[in-house]
């Protein structure tokens, strides 16, 4: 009776887990759907305007064209802004990307300057003496030296 019962236990802790992290992704997909009616209506409304007006100086054509330019912009943001709504909503995303960029990458970076750091070869300056008769020579000790 306690092993069913244990296991009845474990199946409810696995879909408890399965409903938090489906709970992340409905929200994550209900922003992401919310910021793209956001992105998406500015540019549409002014396309549809844009077609229905006539320019007829240069000054409306230049408020024009930075209207246009500013909603686009708005508009090309609905394609980043997937990664910010991920890490500002989900936990899990927040977690394993700190995971990524600290603990994998900059672990390699150290591991590739400490590398470099401690394989520094200086060369030492060669010394150049000039005989009595005219003829230099070049006196070195040693090509390399390990700093």
């Amino acid at each position: 009776l306690a092993f069913i019962k244990s296991r009845g236990l474990a199946r409810r802790q696995v879909n408890i887990v399965r409903l938090s992290h489906e709970r992340q992704l409905t929200a994550m997909t209900l922003f992401q759907v919310a910021f793209i009616v956001f992105a998406s209506l500015p540019f549409g409304i002014y396309t549809i305007y844009d077609l229905n007006t006539v320019v007829t100086t240069s000054e409306v054509a230049a408020q024009h064209r930075l209207i246009g330019t500013i909603t686009v912009l708005l508009y090309y943001e609905q394609f980043a802004s997937p990664f910010y709504i991920f890490c500002c909503v989900s936990k899990r995303f927040r977690k394993q990307l700190i995971y990524v960029l600290f603990k994998i990458h900059v672990n390699w970076i150290r591991k590739v300057w400490n590398r470099v750091k401690h394989n520094q070869i200086a060369p030492n300056l060669e010394i150049i003496s000039v005989d009595d008769i005219g003829g230099t020579r070049i006196v070195s000790k040693d090509a390399c030296v390990a700093s």
